[in-house]
Formats: structure tokens, sequence, C-alpha cells
């Protein structure tokens, strides 16, 4: 519920916004997901350097209830974050396209 607060007022806020596939709830809803953006979307790549990947899953060691509820512990979730991040070759961004009519 709080994502979804957020990307509300967010949305509600009228600036250019970028999206992030949130890892593993993207699991759920692949539309962001795919090697081809979706119609009037734009897909930014990143690439996510070691200290990035290491980073990155540090904070979601911190989330004790999201270990429990998605992996089978700290390595569980090293793994699957890394290999996540390869198979997309590091994260992607999304925004909408501007759609000019003149």
């Amino acid at each position: 519920m709080d994502h979804c607060l957020t990307r509300r007022a967010a949305e509600l806020s009228g600036l250019a916004l970028q999206y992030y596939a949130d890892y593993p709830y993207i699991l759920k809803d692949r539309r962001f997901s795919g090697q081809t953006a979706p119609p009037n979307w734009k897909r930014i790549e990143y690439k996510v350097s070691e200290q990035g990947l290491k980073a990155w899953t540090d904070s979601i060691a911190l989330h004790t209830s999201q270990l429990s509820t998605f992996w089978n512990g700290i390595e569980d979730m090293q793994r699957a974050i890394r290999d996540y991040c390869e198979s997309m070759g590091g994260l992607w961004l999304w925004e909408k396209e501007t759609v000019h009519t003149y």
C-alpha cells in the first residue's frame, strides 16, 4: 500500500517521472520486464557495479520480513538478485514517451 500511495502522490505532482520495476514484485507483473517496452514507454538501461549489487543486497538483508517471504535466506536472496540483474543486463527504468500533437 505504501508503494501505491507514493506512486500516486508522485504522479499528481506533474513532474516527469521514471518508474522502476521493483524486484521481486515484478515477477507478478511482467509488463515492464520484457525486452520490448510497452506502447508509449521507453526503457532506460543502467549497468550495476559490484559495489552497487552489494549495496542492493545489503539493503534487502535489513528487511527480514522480505527475506522470509521471498527467499530461503541471505545467500538465496543474493544469488537471486545477481541472477536477475545479470539476466536484465543491469537495471531498467521506464518513462512515458511524450506525445506531441499539433
